[in-house]
């Protein structure tokens, strides 16, 4: 077989892979249109997790590299996730939400994350704080406009308070409260524990609807498609469904809980789970030094990817603390790691 008939069965068999990934495509639609009909959520992760097996299998079935079938799924379920919710917001609309204007109150790399995703998915923002030259500064950056605070906070009908949570002890919030009457107001702080209350008593005291949400990624993550919890308050009941579409629109997916349920749920997926990111990798550290070794010379698919977590992961090492110090059941969860850790120890044999 020479090279001229080689090329023509590759350019076959690539034609054949874009016709597959087209009638995929139109599955994906399928799936969208049903997912929408019985109120699922956009993201199933289960159902990612258990195609990632499936896809592995396959890899090692033909001899195709790991990597390659990864990354190759990686980018199927990111325009999966794409096209479905557009098919949502096509159905949807998005011509009807409430306000247009969006006010991003702070100059953190979430602000910016969130601000961007938004300004791309044509809404106008603007940027404000407290110190305005910082937000003309991240205005610059994100191609939008900053605005004076008391300004911006009354041209705005949706304000994301994208403030530490320091913001929220030192009184600013409350110094800025009376300004976001008649507005729909959204945190995006990840343990809700000292603000939640607090805000919604300021929502009722100065007329302001609030709804707190929470970013379930990371300023590192490419936000489309990413999932975002909806904790509404007493007084964010009426606009519910006007937060959840305008999340939606931005091309987030938005998922509603109660307060109680987030702050469980984020004991296992954040405390939990970063607690024992932190403790790979410090346990890498001490113990590379002590054997004298360097794990990454014959490091695993698995080590790898812990690793680059866990770099990740302390990019952001002052939230991560945050979480840790102020979830609610923190405690239980560092009890708990405790007592697994001796269970499983004493299961090997050994002795704590």
């Amino acid at each position: 077989m020479d090279i001229a008939e080689i090329r023509k069965n590759i350019d076959e068999i690539d034609r054949q892979i874009i016709e597959l990934l087209s009638k995929r495509l139109e599955l994906v639609k399928n799936i969208a249109e049903y997912k929408r009909s019985y109120g699922l959520n956009i993201n199933d992760e289960l159902r990612e997790i258990d195609l990632s097996i499936k896809w592995r299998k396959l890899a090692a079935t033909y001899g195709v590299p790991l990597d390659l079938v990864e990354q190759v799924l990686k980018e199927i379920l990111k325009h999966s996730k794409k096209l479905q919710i557009d098919v949502v917001k096509s159905i949807d609309g998005c011509r009807n939400i409430y306000g247009t204007r969006i006010a991003i109150v702070g100059y953190g790399k979430m602000g910016k994350a969130l601000g961007l995703q938004i300004i791309n998915r044509g809404f106008e923002v603007v940027i404000t704080g407290r110190d305005i030259e910082k937000a003309k500064m991240v205005a610059r950056e994100l191609g939008c406009n900053a605005i004076e605070l008391e300004r911006a906070l009354a041209s705005c009908n949706h304000i994301i308070l994208a403030l530490s949570l320091q913001a929220y002890l030192d009184g600013f919030v409350d110094t800025i409260a009376r300004h976001m009457a008649g507005k729909i107001v959204m945190d995006i702080l990840s343990s809700k524990n000292l603000v939640y209350k607090h805000v919604e008593k300021l929502s009722h005291i100065y007329r302001f609807a609030y709804v707190s949400t929470h970013p379930l990624f990371g300023p590192s993550t490419p936000a489309y498609s990413q999932k975002i919890a909806i904790i509404p308050s007493e007084t964010g009941k009426d606009v519910l469904e006007d937060v959840v579409n305008f999340w939606k629109c931005v091309g987030l997916d938005p998922i509603v809980v109660s307060y109680e349920e987030h702050e469980k749920t984020m004991a296992i997926v954040q405390v939990l789970t970063h607690m024992l990111i932190l403790l790979f990798q410090l346990g890498v550290e001490e113990l590379s030094k002590e054997l004298g070794v360097d794990p990454l010379k014959l490091s695993t698919p698995t080590f790898r990817e812990l690793t680059a977590i866990s770099i990740r992961l302390n990019e952001i090492k002052d939230v991560v603390y945050e979480i840790q110090k102020n979830n609610g059941f923190s405690p239980l969860v560092h009890e708990k790691i405790f007592t697994l850790f001796r269970k499983i120890v004493e299961e090997l044999g050994g002795k704590i």
